[in-house]
């Protein structure tokens, strides 16, 4: 007798005996990223438009959420269906163009799929997903900064740290515009 057909790897099952606050991010409805993605995949291209044009590969914490939204991305920009499948269909069919093994990758998907997010809120869920970016990005240039009064020299820290701001300026008008986008 045949083996059961896969259409991707069994997801590893939760573990239990972590606290179960640390343990919520690993929830996909809990995921703003994932709840971002799996809208993203329920709503049209015309409503999505406006959700790309805003989000980057690099807003997402997770590599595998920017992954597959690179691709959802792609699709959307080329005028193809961008669902479940379709992505799924661009995981196989460009497996040596995507940063992560298609295994894993379908696996992300799957979970991203079960997050079982209401689409009429994907603004709102790519406005979290900018949020927790804008968030990091503090953390980042403190950390630039730190390294900076180590490596770089004297007289070049005060333009260092005004690129940092205004790095951070343009960071914060763009969370700005998805705040008053959302409203």
């Amino acid at each position: 007798m045949a083996a059961p057909l896969h259409l991707a790897p069994p997801v590893a099952e939760p573990v239990h005996d972590r606290d179960p606050i640390e343990h919520s991010v690993d929830v996909a409805h809990l995921d703003a990223e994932a709840c971002c993605l799996s809208a993203l995949m329920q709503i049209s291209a015309a409503q999505a438009r406006p959700i790309i044009d805003t989000l980057t590969v690099g807003d997402f914490t997770d590599s595998a959420h920017g992954a597959l939204y690179r691709l959802i991305h792609g699709l959307i920009r080329r005028g193809q269906p961008h669902d479940y499948v379709m992505v799924a269909h661009e995981i196989d069919q460009h497996p040596g163009g995507i940063d992560h093994h298609r295994a894993q990758l379908r696996q992300h998907l799957v979970r991203v799929v079960g997050a079982a997010t209401f689409p009429e809120r994907a603004p709102h869920y790519a406005k979290a997903v900018v949020a927790q970016s804008y968030r990091r990005s503090f953390e980042t240039a403190a950390q630039a900064l730190q390294e900076a009064t180590a490596t770089v020299a004297t007289d070049d820290l005060y333009e260092y740290m005004c690129r940092l701001g205004r790095r951070q300026r343009d960071a914060h008008a763009r969370y700005a515009a998805i705040c008053a986008a959302t409203e």
